[in-house]
């Protein structure tokens, strides 16, 4: 995590998290122990107003897919691919929290996506020939918002879980 910037001016802080897929994945279901982690790992992040940028490459499934869903702001490289088979699982329920719910079925639907499908659905917040490079510019910007521009721009990028029942980001 980021503190302040060099000038001291006051800043959020934020995580980048970068998630490489394999050609396949083993094991696309999530074991119940690492969503309730993911949770709890989000739930603390929040809390403390720490902006969650994943930066993915290659094909994204399971756990994997889960980290993605959950982070405020996806960063896709053109050859990702998302891919849901588990309906029932926690990536399903982290999925439907993170999309609005047309765009959840039509990912269950298909079941895979490349990254501009990704990018169409709100799976992906942005496609970068170099998901890192973006990344920590990304990151860089988030560092020197104002907590107000923080609030509103994470407002526009989280759903589900993430929002309070009166509707605002805990930051």
């Amino acid at each position: 995590m980021k503190g302040s910037p060099a000038d001291g001016t006051t800043s959020r802080p934020y995580t980048t998290t970068g998630v490489e897929g394999g050609a396949s994945s083993d094991a696309e279901a999530v074991a119940p122990e690492l969503a309730s982690q993911v949770d709890a790992a989000m739930a603390s992040l929040v809390s403390r107003g720490v902006a969650v940028v994943c930066e993915a490459t290659g094909r994204i499934a399971g756990g994997l897919l889960l980290l993605c869903a959950a982070a405020h702001y996806r960063i896709v490289e053109p050859g990702a691919e998302f891919a849901w088979t588990c309906d029932g699982s926690a990536v399903g329920r982290q999925l439907r929290a993170a999309l609005p719910p047309a765009d959840a079925a039509a990912l269950a639907a298909k079941g895979r996506v490349d990254a501009a499908s990704a990018l169409a659905l709100g799976l992906a917040s942005e496609v970068a020939a170099s998901a890192a490079e973006r990344g920590a510019q990304f990151a860089h910007w988030l560092v020197v918002q104002p907590q107000t521009g923080m609030r509103h721009m994470l407002q526009l990028t989280l759903r589900g879980n993430w929002i309070t029942r009166t509707g605002e980001a805990q930051l």
